[in-house]
């Protein structure tokens, strides 16, 4: 497959051969089955960065269906955090908590934190900076900056 070439060169085929069957489980929209299967990769690899953030994506759109957006939100807010905790100075991970927090609406001064943050660790993602919905928020929280 074309993405392998993405992976670092330190993951295993074995590793990628369990994010495989995970992802194919969630396409298959066999989502208790794809959460066993990343639980189990992620309890043994947890500095597969890729997995993390498309079990994050995948139990948004599962719990999203199930119980609403909001209860989706919260599912994958809960997975990105354990994936931080996990690989604290991870910027993609990073940056995937800012843009969900952004999403969120509920702490714009944490998201635009965690964007500022991500971009300091990579620089290669400044352009997450120039977005409007960032660049938005950016201005509302300056503008209530001053008004206190």
């Amino acid at each position: 497959f074309i993405w392998r070439s993405f992976f670092k060169k330190g993951q295993s085929q074995g590793e990628l051969a369990k994010y495989e069957s995970a992802l194919a489980s969630s396409r298959q929209q066999q989502y208790d089955e794809a959460e066993k299967k990343y639980e189990e990769l992620l309890g043994q690899h947890p500095h597969f960065k890729k997995a993390w953030i498309s079990y994050a994506q995948m139990e948004r759109k599962y719990q999203g269906q199930l119980k609403g957006e909001d209860t989706g939100a919260e599912a994958c807010a809960a997975i990105l955090q354990r994936a931080q905790q996990a690989n604290p100075q991870d910027a993609s991970i990073m940056q995937a908590r800012g843009l969900l927090e952004l999403k969120r609406q509920q702490h714009p001064e944490a998201a635009i934190g965690l964007l500022q943050e991500a971009v300091r660790l990579a620089p290669n993602l400044q352009p997450v900076l120039n977005w409007k919905a960032v660049k938005d928020v950016q201005l509302q929280l300056q503008q209530q900056q001053q008004q206190q």
